[in-house]
């Protein structure tokens, strides 16, 4: 199988990737009952799978995530993504970095922004990732869902977004211009500016 010999780093990162199509499909305003149930497929695949790819390699695993990778496609596909990608490409295209590299970077920051928007679908995303919720309501669920992707990124060696040395806050007023433009700005849950992706950027940076 071809996947399988894929380097941890790459399985990682395109394993998030995933997730955030998913994820973003999910809670957008564009999504829909159709693309809600082939996100959340996706989102359990890869919450109970992308680990063991990644570290382990078994068969299972990297099938549960190539499945997932194609149905968090199909999701995003007939809906559509949101902030984090607008902020990626942005990186992507200034930076060349990794498409997945940057969406890892920026999902837990963007993700808390969001929960506003969307709550209930965060406190969704978090069970369908596996994390216990029990007790929990629904905006604690869903602030303990992001924590578990941002732990999960860390424990997958996913740079961290101030270690890319390429990467100057001097350009975050030009990273945020171009992310504006992006069409996806327009569904993210909670409504985004130039301005307010200053402020993602910089979070996500660690300046604030």
């Amino acid at each position: 199988m071809v996947l399988k010999g894929l380097p941890a780093p790459l399985l990682a990162s395109t394993g998030i990737d995933a997730l955030t199509h998913a994820v973003e499909a999910y809670t957008c305003t564009a999504a829909s009952p159709i693309t809600d149930a082939l996100a959340i497929k996706a989102i359990s695949l890869i919450g109970k799978s992308l680990k063991i790819a990644v570290q382990e390699h078994t068969d299972d695993a990297v099938c549960d995530m190539m499945s997932a990778s194609v149905i968090a496609g199909m999701a995003f596909g007939n809906s559509n993504v949101a902030a984090v990608h607008c902020m990626a490409e942005a990186l992507g295209g200034f930076y060349d970095i990794p498409h997945g590299v940057a969406n890892a970077m920026l999902l837990p920051v963007v993700s808390r922004y969001n929960v506003p928007g969307a709550t209930k679908k965060y406190a969704e995303v978090a069970q369908a990732l596996g994390v216990d919720i029990t007790g929990l309501t629904e905006e604690e669920a869903a602030y303990k869902g992001i924590d578990y992707i941002e732990t999960l990124c860390e424990e997958l060696n996913i740079p961290k977004f101030s270690s890319v040395e390429k990467v100057n806050p001097k350009d975050f007023d030009f990273l945020a211009e171009a992310a504006e433009f992006k069409g996806p700005t327009k569904v993210n849950p909670v409504p985004v500016d130039k301005a307010k992706y200053i402020e993602l950027f910089e979070e996500a940076y660690g300046i604030k």
